[in-house]
């Protein structure tokens, strides 16, 4: 489980704790040990701990030059750019009169930050997969040995990858209504009727690998018969290095929705009646709309025709960075028969998340909770329980004999969220940009 550097001065590694729920979540905490052995006496050595978290991008493109002969050479780069999320630095303590051989054992417990990103990874689609685009959040938890005479012990560092999911998305719902609006279906640039249509989602914020649900009625009032009706979730991630981007989408959840009656076409008779009075509606016209309208309201409302999104566990939770955006959209379609006919759509966004069932039991209320009425005698409080002092892990057999210091324990409060500057290289070239001047922050607020 964990990470160790074995030398002739010494050894260092760091054993985490497996998490409670098995994954390391934003808000809750990290534990572990980092064991360190000098090889010979030393004095004085320093020991700490770091957490880091990145968005790091790799972006492909082309440039084409001229090769002298007339024609063109097209060769592929690469733009690598690196932006720091959150750094948390932990002093674990001092190792003083080292013995040749001496292991030592530093437990700590590290709280996340409760607005970290979830850790993935994103590539382009593209033909060689050593040679695509991608973008990633990925976090390390560092330990780093100081002092004691290069012989000893030097600047030692170890580090591991952990991955971390973001806060469970809250258990209150954001329901989504599209109220029942017609859309009028256009034949080579002539109107062949109309399609009234609603929508409802019932909760638009979705943890990863949960189910996504969609009540859907539509009445036809054109020519065109409608031949299926589908919804789906599609991911899209763009991601930026420089002046340079990449991105990547795919649907992530798909389904149809069941025919009803309300899906055939009318007749040119009915069609020619409806035409002649919309364009001079009587009040008997306007309480039928006002009908259609609320027939539809009342279906999408009774759950009529549902489709239930199976969200894909490979989703990519939704994050705005300074490098990489992630967003998510649903889609409504409805398919009508006929060549060069409109297609129309209804697109809601939805925010993809850590479920909500990550979230750790909620304590119970007594204040709530009826309880008969009895007679009570006063008597002293007891005094609140002191807070424990986390205690330290079993640590790996060959540390049994460790000295093992006082645990550290360290909060949110210690972490430095975000960074003024963004990390790129080119060709074996590197520099640091400000964010301000790079004007890379991506608003995503193209449709597709």
């Amino acid at each position: 489980m964990g990470n160790s550097i074995a030398k002739s001065q010494g050894t260092l590694s760091i054993v985490l704790d497996a998490p409670p729920s098995g994954n390391y979540i934003a808000g809750q905490k990290v534990t572990g040990s980092v064991y360190a052995q000098s090889k010979r006496a030393t004095s004085n050595v320093h020991i700490d701990a770091y957490i880091s978290g990145k968005e790091r991008s790799r972006v492909r493109y082309t440039e084409s030059h001229s090769n002298g002969n007339g024609g063109t050479t097209t060769s592929t780069k690469y733009k690598y750019s690196t932006r720091q999320i959150v750094r948390m630095t932990v002093n674990l303590g001092n190792m003083s009169n080292v013995q040749a051989g001496t292991k030592h054992r530093f437990p700590f417990q590290i709280e996340l930050p409760s607005d970290l990103p979830s850790s993935f990874f994103c590539a382009e689609s593209y033909t060689n997969s050593q040679s695509r685009g991608y973008c990633k959040i990925d976090y390390k938890i560092k330990a780093e040995l100081t002092g004691g005479g290069s012989g000893t012990f030097g600047n030692h560092k170890v580090e591991q990858i952990i991955n971390v999911m973001a806060a469970p998305l809250p258990i209150q719902p954001v329901p989504n209504l599209v109220p029942p609006i017609s859309k009028r279906i256009f034949f080579c640039c002539c109107s062949v009727g109309t399609v009234t249509m609603g929508a409802r989602v019932a909760n638009t914020r979705v943890g990863v690998g949960e189910t996504a649900i969609v009540d859907f009625a539509c009445k036809n009032q054109s020519l065109r018969a409608i031949q299926k009706v589908e919804v789906d979730v599609k991911e899209r991630v763009h991601w930026t290095g420089g002046s340079r981007s990449n991105s990547a989408q795919r649907t992530i959840a798909s389904q149809r929705f069941q025919p009803t009656a309300r899906w055939q076409q009318i007749s040119k008779d009915e069609h020619k009646s409806l035409k002649v009075k919309s364009k001079s509606p009587t009040d008997t016209y306007r309480d039928q709309q006002r009908r259609l309208l609320q027939m539809i309201y009342d279906a999408i409302h009774d759950g009529e025709n549902r489709a239930l999104l199976n969200i894909s566990r490979a989703g990519i939770p939704s994050y705005q960075g300074s490098l990489i955006t992630a967003s998510h959209r649903l889609k409504i379609k409805i398919y009508t028969s006929g060549e060069c006919t409109e297609n129309p759509t209804i697109k809601i966004p939805i925010y993809l998340g850590t479920p909500s069932s990550f979230l750790p039991p909620q304590p119970v209320n007594e204040a709530e909770i009826a309880v008969p009425t009895v007679t009570a005698v006063a008597v002293p409080s007891a005094p609140p329980p002191a807070t424990p002092s986390p205690l330290p892990s079993a640590p790996p057999a060959e540390w049994d004999d460790a000295l093992t210091a006082t645990p550290v324990t360290v909060g949110q409060s210690v972490a430095v969220v975000g960074g003024d500057a963004i990390w790129e290289e080119e060709d074996g070239q590197n520099s640091f940009v400000p964010v301000a001047a790079a004007a890379i922050l991506y608003l995503h607020c193209q449709t597709y």
